[in-house]
Formats: C-alpha cells, sequence, structure tokens
C-alpha cells in the first residue's frame, strides 16, 4: 500500500492506495492513532482499493498509522506525518495594487528631469 501524501494537517485530504489483494476482497481501512474508520471497499479486477478521506479533526500532531485490512489476504499499513497549522500571522501589506501607481509615479519623475534639463540647457544656450 502508499500514501499519497507523507505530511497533511487536520483536514486536509489523504488518499491511499491498496494492492495485492484478491479480486472482489472486502477490504477495510482504519487510520490509527485515535481509531478513524474509513470505509470497506471492494477490490477491482486487479486487486486494488483506493481509500480517501479528510484527516480528522481528532488526530493529534505526529505519526499516523493507515491500515488496509483483507478478509482474505490480511493486514497491510504505511504511515505519515500530521502536523499543526501554520499559528503565524501573516505580516506585511499586498503592495500589488500599488505596483501601477508606483510606475506611474517613476516615469512622471523621469519625464519632470528630462523637461527641467532640456530648459536648463535651453536657457544656458542663450
Amino acid at each position: 500500500m502508499e500514501l499519497e501524501h507523507p505530511v497533511r494537517q487536520v483536514g486536509q485530504q489523504q488518499i491511499a492506495y491498496g494492492y495485492g489483494f484478491e479480486p472482489g476482497e472486502s477490504v477495510s481501512a482504519t487510520m490509527y492513532s485515535v481509531p478513524q474508520d474509513l470505509g470497506t471497499q471492494i477490490a477491482n479486477a486487479d486487486g486494488e482499493v483506493v481509500f480517501t478521506w479528510a484527516v480528522d479533526g481528532e488526530a493529534v500532531v505526529g505519526q499516523h498509522r493507515v491500515e488496509l485490512v483483507g478478509v482474505l489476504s490480511g493486514a497491510v499499513d504505511d504511515t505519515f506525518q500530521v502536523v499543526a497549522r501554520s499559528s503565524l500571522a501573516a505580516t506585511g501589506a499586498d503592495l500589488g495594487s500599488l505596483i501601477p501607481f508606483g510606475l506611474l509615479i517613476l516615469i512622471a519623475g523621469a519625464a519632470l528631469t528630462i523637461a527641467t534639463r532640456r530648459d536648463g540647457v535651453a536657457a544656458h544656450d542663450a
């Protein structure tokens, strides 16, 4: 079996891919440490199942194990980490809307500088 993501946060989606089961075999899935029943699937013609779920709010930060159990083939498992959501506050400001205004000021300043130099050169030549 394989898990789609090695690291997840509470509420994020995880996917378990199980293979090597008997075609038509009933396979149940559970996520541990606090048991979360992920349901039951019937293995397809290739002996494969796919379980998709959101990591439960009961999941604590740390390593968790997902176990797939076939009624004929037995159990397989894999692990992944649940990490805390970032609690850092967003800092800074969204300056994207100020970029066009800044460019306009820069162009106006350059034009004013060029015009002033031309007037100065013209007055000096006279």
